[in-house]
This record gives C-alpha cells, structure tokens and sequence, in this order.
C-alpha cells in the first residue's frame, strides 16, 4: 500500500510540476508575442470615431436587451465604424435598430 501510495504522488507531482512549467513556458514564449520583424506603419484615413457613451445613442437598449449601448456597445461602434470605412454610412443607433429587426443578436 505505501508504495502504491508513493507511485500516485509521486504521479501528481510529475503532473503538476508538467502543467506549471508549460504554463511558464507559454507565458514567456508565447509564439504570439511581437519580437523582432518589420516595423508596423497604420495610416488612419478620416475614419469617423463612434463612441458608445454617445449621447445619441448611449442609452438605446443594445437588441432586445436591457443593457444601454454605453455599458455594452463597444463591439456594435466598432462594427459601424468599419462598415463607414467601407462607404457604408450608419451609425451605431440605425445598425442596432436594423440588427434588432433582422434577429441579429443572439
């Protein structure tokens, strides 16, 4: 019984010891991380800037929701700000308001 007891924590240590170290390894060398490579140059053109604590819009409900576009429309703003790069004019209230009659939200 020891020695069954030893082979199993000595298992567990080996175990933990593995996760915590590829954790570390991860972290430190993640092959996501910026080092080196060319310089990255954005040129940000007139783009229109919408913000979700916008008067206009800030305290429309996001879809069918309870939830004011200023606490939760950073992703609704963003999405009318490339669709207005892309010639496409609406802003954040007309884009939730078209979402909202298509089902757009889930």
């Amino acid at each position: 019984m020891k020695k069954k007891t030893t082979y199993i924590l000595l298992t567990a240590i080996i175990i933990i010891g593995y996760i915590f170290l590829d954790n570390r390894y991860h972290f430190f060398y993640s092959p996501n991380a910026t080092v080196g490579g060319e310089e990255l140059n954005l040129v940000i053109s007139d783009s229109v800037i919408f913000r979700q604590v916008d008067p206009r819009w800030g305290s429309d409900k996001l879809g069918n929701t309870e939830q004011e576009l200023a606490g939760v429309g950073c992703t609704l703003c963003c999405l009318s700000m490339a669709l207005n790069d892309f010639g496409i004019e609406m802003l954040p209230d007309e884009l939730n308001s078209k979402l909202t009659e298509a089902g757009g939200f889930t």
